[in-house]
This record gives structure tokens, C-alpha cells and sequence, in this order.
């Protein structure tokens, strides 16, 4: 089945994707991240944290105000974990090597520096982290990403991690402590993590099914950034083990 995704998406890749037309509008929460870190004038260089490494308060309420990522208008958020963007945001960014924490402040690291200012170089970035490093994420992303493209229509996310688990047994994957395949919930963990950072980049179109199921599909976006994705997942270094 992986087979068969891989050869239908494969003409695709061959060629580097364009970004999409809005790529400095979409990417801007990455642009803002790193100008705190870089210092904005006045300011010392660096993103202030709370004792627990948290971004501080005055950080949570731009990124609500800026971005319209919080939803309740009684109260503003009190701190990071009340905005799952924002925290999703600083993890994809710590992960590129673009910031990097020191003492009770975030400080932009090289990689970051070269990235200021460059919506495509970010957004590079961002699309290369969409699949994660570690072999069963990277594998059940991978496909997600296959499936959704070979959809062309509206899918239930059930659905999706049902057929996700379906190509990863026919792929050879096992529990290492029974030999079973993959179950439902091994592989939703994995699924759920990539909608997220689509989710993040506006990269899907979602709406609900029966019984209040969520459905989605890939917006126009989210087409470029699956091909970028696993174009750049089929250029990573393979390490060959003994």
C-alpha cells in the first residue's frame, strides 16, 4: 500500500514546490517569534520567561491579540499552556535550532539569524518539521500525508488513522512486545501531531461529519506543504545500521 501512495505522489516531488502566494502572512507567527528573541529596539535581546520556562505573560497576550488565538472574550489567557499555537509555535522553532533557552530568557539562536526577515527560509522550515524525526511518527505522517493528497475530497480523521494503521502493518510494522501491528491509538498520537502543526499553518479545511466527527482535507496550502514535507523527508540523510 506505502508503494502505491509513493509511486501516485512521487511525479510531484521531483521538482521543488513552490511556497504559496500568502507564505509571509501564513509564516508570520515565526517572523514575530524570532524578532523578540532578536530584540525589538529598546528592548534587550532575548524572549523573557517565567520561573518555570514558561513565555511570559505580556508574550501570551500579543501572541492571543496578534494571531486571534484565543477564543474565550471573558478573560485573556493567564499564561503559554492556554494557547496550544503558541507552545506548538516555540517547540517547531526550538526543534530547527532557531531559538534557544538561556537562564529565564529564549535568545535567538544562529539558525534563527539566518532565518529573520526570510519568509521562505521559514517556511522551508517549518514544512521540513511538519513530519517528525523519529521512525513510527515519521512513517505514519508520511502516510497521512499520502492519503490526504490521494483523497481530493473530505475525510473523517478515524478514517484517516484507520487506513494510516492499515499501510504501516502492510509496511512490516510491529509492536516490539507482542508482534502485533499497530493499533488505532499508536498510530492517532502520530496522526494527531502532524493535523496539529497543519492546524497551526492553516494547511487544512475542516468541517463535521456525522455525529460531529471532524472531517478535513487539505486546503490549496496544505497541498504545497505535503509535497514540500515529503520531498524534504525523502532527502533526509538515511543512516544505514549494521
Amino acid at each position: 500500500q506505502r508503494r502505491a501512495l509513493a509511486d501516485a505522489v512521487l511525479p510531484d516531488l521531483l521538482v521543488e514546490p513552490t511556497p504559496p502566494r500568502d507564505v509571509a502572512e501564513r509564516i508570520s507567527p515565526i517572523q514575530w517569534l524570532l524578532e523578540l528573541a532578536a530584540g525589538r529596539p529598546g528592548d534587550d535581546p532575548g524572549v523573557p520567561l517565567t520561573v518555570t520556562g514558561n513565555l511570559a505573560r505580556r508574550v501570551v497576550l500579543e501572541a492571543s491579540e496578534r494571531f486571534a488565538w484565543w477564543d474565550p472574550r471573558d478573560r485573556p489567557p493567564r499564561s503559554e499552556s492556554d494557547i496550544w499555537q503558541l507552545s506548538e509555535l516555540r517547540a517547531i522553532l526550538h526543534r530547527a535550532g532557531a531559538v534557544r533557552r538561556s537562564g529565564r530568557r529564549l535568545l535567538l539562536g544562529t539558525r534563527g539569524r539566518a532565518m529573520l526577515g526570510d519568509p521562505v527560509a521559514q517556511w522551508t522550515t517549518a514544512m521540513s518539521l511538519l513530519i517528525d524525526e523519529s521512525e513510527f511518527e515519521a512513517a505514519a505522517q508520511e502516510a497521512a500525508l499520502m492519503l490526504l493528497l490521494r483523497s481530493g475530497g473530505m475525510v473523517e480523521e478515524r478514517e484517516l488513522v484507520k487506513e494510516v494503521a492499515e499501510v504501516l502493518a502492510d509496511s512490516g510494522w510491529r509492536e516490539t512486545g507482542d508482534g502485533s501491528p499497530p493499533d488505532d491509538l499508536d498510530v492517532s498520537r502520530a496522526v494527531w501531531d502532524l493535523l496539529r502543526r497543519c492546524r497551526l499553518w492553516a494547511l487544512v479545511d475542516e468541517g463535521r461529519g456525522p455525529g460531529f466527527t471532524t472531517r478535513f482535507r487539505l486546503s490549496e496550502a496544505g497541498v504545497r506543504a505535503a509535497h514540500t514535507a515529503l520531498r524534504l523527508l525523502a532527502l533526509r540523510p538515511r543512516l544505514d545500521t549494521p
